[in-house]
């Protein structure tokens, strides 16, 4: 699937800057404006128009069909002009997709054949999905002009994304390039007020909406952590002392950690947990300074920092689990949009002073509701 000039997928639209945000009319006179550059061949000032208008798609009303259906229009005639046919096939779909049979009868002949045989290509059968990061709570997030609920399922390619407190009162847009195989996240940078009376949802002095600071700081929140699972090492056996279950060499352990994971106000997180993991089918040997002994269960506390988004954490574990085990693990974590679960991965070793090193990898459901927030990203 061909990629937009205008549209790859980390071009940056961030909301409208100017004092005065472009009303449906001023939208209407900028493509027209836009559309009759193409005509006079002047591509750059066509190019210009383009990406003027989806700058003003981030503030006022959400867009129309049939103004997103001009602007895609318009985006396929000039990447067909520019001579790259390929990527506009995206561009000319999804004007069909907004709005069908909409057409410029300036554009000629031969750009209606290239858009009709873009349009006849048979239309994919998956669908993408499209994520918000951070997730809406009680702002409004649209696509193509349409309310959805994020996560939200649309057919692959050209899409419009915008978000705010109301249809008329939009903070963010950006045009982006949804594919099948993997999601595409949208990180808006958005911070919604704490409560409906804050003052920075409230226009302004000027009786303009309240426009938020660029690159706000993702809010500070503290979590709760409980998490059952498993964990497999690979290591030695070691016959059992005093009568004791053997310590097989393949380790089966029933993990439970509880503790608490701190976001800092920035895109990193720290994670403090206790921890007791029960071996399946024998139990742990160990010497002392009263000698031998053995345990059915490993017990100790664990560390985890690194950095996160809307979608999940990635970062590194260390920590101690008595008896003798120091776990060192990569840690990759995804977590549902709208309830406080998480499936975690975890891949590394134990290792420990006098112990060959173990392979291992543990799988973990966590429980993570939020106890405290701030939406300043203060500590």
């Amino acid at each position: 699937m061909g990629a937009s000039l205008l549209t790859v997928w980390w071009l940056l639209a961030a909301p409208a800057r100017a004092q005065d945000c472009p009303d449906r009319l001023a939208r209407l006179d900028m493509i027209e404006a836009a559309e009759q550059k193409l005509l006079e061949a002047d591509l750059a000032g066509a190019d210009l128009g383009l990406r003027s208008l989806e700058k003003a798609l981030g503030c006022g009303s959400l867009a129309e069909s049939d103004l997103l259906a001009r602007m895609w229009l318009l985006e396929g005639a000039w990447l067909t002009l520019q001579g790259d046919p390929q990527a506009a096939v995206d561009s000319w779909r999804a004007a069909a997709r907004v709005a069908p049979g909409r057409w410029v009868d300036a554009y000629g002949p031969e750009l209606r054949e290239a858009y009709d045989e873009a349009v006849a290509a048979p239309s994919p059968e998956e669908t993408a999905r499209i994520h918000l990061d951070p997730p809406l709570f009680r702002w409004i997030g649209a696509v193509d002009g349409h309310i959805q609920n994020f996560p939200a399922r649309v057919e692959p390619g050209l899409h419009v994304v915008q978000v705010g407190p109301g249809e008329d009162d939009i903070r963010y847009a950006r045009v982006l390039v949804a594919f099948p195989e993997a999601p595409s996240v949208v990180v808006t940078g958005l911070v919604e007020p704490t409560n409906a009376f804050d003052e920075a949802s409230q226009p302004g002095d000027d009786g303009k909406p309240y426009k938020p600071p660029k690159d706000p700081i993702p809010p500070a929140n503290l979590s709760l952590y409980t998490a059952v699972g498993s964990a497999l090492a690979l290591g030695r056996g070691v016959d059992g002392a005093r009568g004791a279950s053997a310590e097989p060499g393949v380790k089966l352990t029933l993990p439970l950690e509880t503790g608490f994971t701190v976001r800092p106000g920035s895109r990193a997180f720290v994670r403090l947990a206790g921890t007791a993991a029960l071996l399946v089918g024998g139990e742990f040997q160990f010497d002392d300074a009263h000698g031998a002994g053995h345990s059915p269960a490993a017990v100790g506390a664990s560390l985890t920092g690194g950095a996160w988004s809307g979608l999940g954490d990635m970062g590194l574990l260390v920590g101690y689990q008595w008896p003798d085990r120091i776990p060192v693990r990569g840690v990759l974590a995804g977590r549902l949009p709208r309830f406080p679960l998480q499936v975690e991965g975890r891949l590394g070793m134990n290792a420990a002073f006098g112990r060959t090193p173990e392979p291992a990898l543990d799988v973990v459901f966590a429980l993570t509701p939020r106890l405290f927030r701030r939406s300043d990203g203060a500590e």
